[in-house]
């Protein structure tokens, strides 16, 4: 294990968990280290096409800065294409680092459908946010968009995304907690 924290005499003090604890259960176990009790681990998948309930209106929080990138620049605007993307993208890496692999999806397909997605009204602002890294000795950029924005069009098969990424948070920094996103529902009126 290498440690945490500062270096001291040369090695940073390390730790050993014990357990780790979820709604009052324990969901760890240190000899094994898997998890102890499968029904207090919420496991997530995705799944490709559209679900059973019928969206055609979305209103997403930006409950902390978003921070990505588009065509190598911070993006300061959130079209759905690029909200899809960034999904796409955290989703693809954390099922290649921790699931059987990246999903099948047709990412090509649904980024082409997600241009069809119009903004329907927007209160996006820039959040101005930095960080000192002991690590780096240096001021870190955390900035990003943050507001509402409401979306219309054919969402059903991104609401999956949606929902998953609701979870794991988007874009950059998630570690430091940035990209949480809440999302509101309008179904179609009958």
């Amino acid at each position: 294990m290498t440690g945490i924290g500062k270096r001291i005499n040369g090695r940073r003090p390390s730790f050993h968990i014990i357990d780790i604890h979820s709604g009052g259960q324990s969901i760890y176990a240190s000899e094994t280290g898997l998890p102890t009790n499968e029904n207090g681990v919420e496991w997530l998948t995705v799944t490709s096409g559209s679900t059973s309930e019928k969206t055609d209106r979305v209103h997403l929080t930006l409950k902390s800065p978003l921070r990505f990138k588009f065509k190598n620049r911070i993006e300061r605007d959130l079209p759905f294409h690029l909200l899809v993307r960034a999904m796409l993208r955290r989703i693809s890496s954390l099922f290649i680092a921790y699931a059987d692999g990246e999903p099948n999806l047709d990412y090509k397909g649904l980024l082409e459908r997600a241009e069809k997605v119009r903004t329907a009204k927007k209160h996006l602002f820039w959040h101005d946010w930095e960080r000192y890294s002991n690590r780096q000795k240096q001021r870190m950029p955390m900035s990003g968009i943050a507001g509402d924005i409401v979306y219309e069009g054919e969402l059903d098969e991104f609401m999956p995304f949606i929902d998953i990424c609701s979870k794991l948070n988007i874009g950059k920094n998630t570690a430091f907690g940035l990209g949480k996103i809440g999302c509101f529902r309008h179904s179609i009126m009958s």
